[in-house]
């Protein structure tokens, strides 16, 4: 019965899709519901951005960052560990916002992304993790010195850029 539970749930969250008689089966986004989470992750992000640089830097995101910074100056790249740290990073922004209803709507957002895009990531070339990671460093410091503009807009830009990276 947990099982049967817990698949609604996913169900519900979009995560799957139920074919009766058939089975369960992850979902595949198209390219426009793609878009679409995109443009949403956008303007929530963007604001979470723009909160953490009123609020301050939690200690999460500072050593977020700080593990950032050591893998971009680092001589050997790992794609892996940037683009895990880069989705930490993100997810990290969002809880400095401290904006609970922030945080649960972009969860269920994320998980969506991550489920139709997690392996496309592996996929782009070198310089997509090296421009994101440089991207990432940009965001903080803007959140850092408390420029909230500059924060939502370089979020906004950065999730711009890579929604293109991937559909390309």
């Amino acid at each position: 019965m947990p099982i049967r539970e817990a698949l609604k749930e996913l169900a519900k969250d979009g995560l799957v899709r139920v074919h009766g008689g058939r089975g369960t089966f992850i979902r595949q986004l198209s390219l426009n519901e793609v878009r679409d989470r995109y443009e949403m992750r956008q303007a929530l992000e963007g604001m979470a951005a723009r909160l953490a640089s009123i609020r301050g830097i939690t200690p999460a995101l500072r050593e977020t960052y700080e593990r950032l910074k050591k893998l971009h100056d680092s001589n050997s790249l790992k794609i892996q560990e940037i683009q895990e740290t880069g989705w930490k990073f993100h997810e990290e922004v969002v809880h400095a916002s401290r904006n609970l209803e922030l945080v649960r709507s972009h969860k269920t957002l994320d998980a969506q992304i991550m489920v139709a895009l997690r392996s496309v990531g592996q996929q782009q070339p070198v310089q997509f993790h090296r421009n994101a990671c440089e991207e990432h460093i940009k965001i903080f410091e803007a959140i850092k010195h408390g420029d909230a503009d500059l924060a939502e807009q370089l979020m906004r830009e950065h999730l711009a850029h890579s929604l293109s990276a991937r559909v390309e």
